[in-house]
């Protein structure tokens, strides 16, 4: 049997709960803990297990864990909806008069923008929605260098090339304004 290093019986020592430890030889180290695996009680042994199967995690009842519902928008991104939403915001801010130029509804938009692309994982969502793999031809003529500024031009593109928002927005502020 390989000789045991003196360190392993030193942890052993500790753990058995013998004192000065430390300063002991490697011989008083191996009969100390020799008596004290003799005078420690024995562990009670339990009934030997069944040869059942153990349930799945899903079916233990309190170690279940509860299934979290993805909050809106996490899993996809809906370019209709955020349109929408937009439009609806826009013409609100418009019929309280916070909207002042129609150069207000532009940069209410770009601000709309920059909001929805603060995160990588939305940001990649948002090119994916709009179908926006080629970053090298880009409207802003830009070297597109993070994911954040591909989905503010795949965004971008989208409103002004690809619905009539802004028209639609240009027309609403003239007959209200």
């Amino acid at each position: 049997m390989p000789r045991v290093l003196k360190k392993t019986l030193q942890a052993r020592a500790r753990r058995l709960g013998i004192k000065g430890f430390s300063k002991m030889t490697y011989a008083q180290l191996e009969k100390a803990i020799a008596t004290a695996k003799k005078k420690k009680p024995k562990r009670k042994t339990t009934a030997k297990r069944s040869t059942t199967r153990r349930k799945p995690m899903s079916a233990r009842g309190s170690m279940r864990m509860p299934k979290r519902k993805p909050m809106q928008g996490e899993d996809s991104f809906d370019k209709y909806k955020f349109v929408n939403d937009l439009e609806a915001d826009i013409k609100e801010l418009i019929m309280y008069g916070e909207i002042q130029f129609d150069s207000d509804i532009d940069e209410r938009i770009h601000e709309e923008i920059d909001n929805a692309v603060i995160y990588n994982y939305q940001s990649a969502l948002i090119c994916i929605a709009c179908s926006y793999y080629d970053w090298s031809d880009n409207e802003f003529g830009m070297e597109v260098k993070t994911m954040s500024q591909a989905a503010y031009i795949a965004l971008y593109e989208y409103i002004y090339q690809e619905t009539d928002l802004y028209q639609k927005l240009n027309e609403y502020f003239e007959e209200n304004a």
